[in-house]
């Protein structure tokens, strides 16, 4: 009895050390992954930025364009597209300039060179907070070019939706920007981070509470066909917005450091299809 007694224990004492070994492996292994976690970077309360936009599909590179923030102050930003428009439903859009106001009363279009001064286009829908990859996780290391095209070491983000985001492994500063099924991305030039005045989020003339007419559904038998015999085009144009719209559109559906200025270099160009 005493020797079975005695096997009995050492067995015992062999099996707890194997757990134990096999316990303290897993530990380590959760830490090394906790630790090779990078944080997620934030906006400043204030800044502004130029980025190219990319739009493959359309043949849009490096459209010049600029992004304005303003947070603690008036919890706007201003996506100002200098050459092309994001494309929309509005099917020219696109061959002119435009701008987006994003305040807490929702998010507003505007593009005088197509006749439209202010519109609405989504009431409720405001700015991104700083922490602006909230609902992002991390998936790896990749490389991905800026505004200037200078290739950046990065941190891969993922969000619901194939948002991917990358930011410099090292600074944490704003590298790309994609909206994953659409084909549009941003390529972010250098932050200025500096006071932004509250007057450049001022809303422009117009009646910007009137939502946007081509938004509207058509009404009258012509509009309709119409709109039928390009239902292909509008298909694809649907789920063709700008990128930071549906981010925010994202956040509110789920309750989701200084560089030197270089000079853009890639040309511009826009080939459209009949």
């Amino acid at each position: 009895v005493s020797t079975q007694s005695t096997g009995l224990t050492s067995c015992f004492v062999s099996h707890c050390n194997v757990m134990k070994s096999t316990l303290a492996l897993c530990l380590l292994a959760f830490a090394i992954l906790v630790v090779s976690q990078p944080s997620k970077p934030q906006w400043p309360l204030q800044f502004d930025s130029p980025f190219g936009l990319n739009i493959v599909y359309l043949g849009v590179k490096n459209a010049t364009s600029h992004f304005y923030y303003n947070w603690d102050q008036v919890q706007a930003q201003v996506v100002d597209y200098k050459e092309h428009c994001f494309p929309l439903t509005h099917w020219n859009a696109v061959f002119y300039p435009c701008k987006l106001y994003f305040n807490p009363k929702g998010i507003f279009f505007s593009q005088p060179t197509n006749n439209i001064d202010c519109c609405t286009f989504v009431a409720g829908v405001g700015s991104v907070p700083p922490n602006f990859l909230a609902g992002f996780t991390y998936q790896d290391n990749q490389t991905a070019l800026d505004y200037s095209g200078t290739s950046h070491q990065c941190n891969h983000w993922y969000g619901d939706g194939d948002f991917g985001y990358w930011t410099d492994a090292k600074t944490g500063d704003d590298v790309q920007f994609q909206d994953g099924p659409t084909g549009v991305h941003w390529n972010f030039g250098n932050f200025n981070v500096a006071p932004q005045s509250p007057s450049l989020f001022d809303l422009p003339p117009g009646n910007c509470s009137k939502p946007c007419s081509f938004l509207e559904k058509p009404t009258t038998h012509k509009a309709k066909a119409r709109l039928a015999k390009s239902q292909n085009l509008a298909s694809m144009l649907d789920l063709v917005e700008d990128p930071f719209f549906r981010l925010a559109l994202k956040r509110i559906r789920g309750a989701p450091q200084h560089k030197k200025t270089n000079k853009k270099t890639n040309n511009n160009k826009i080939v459209l299809s009949n």
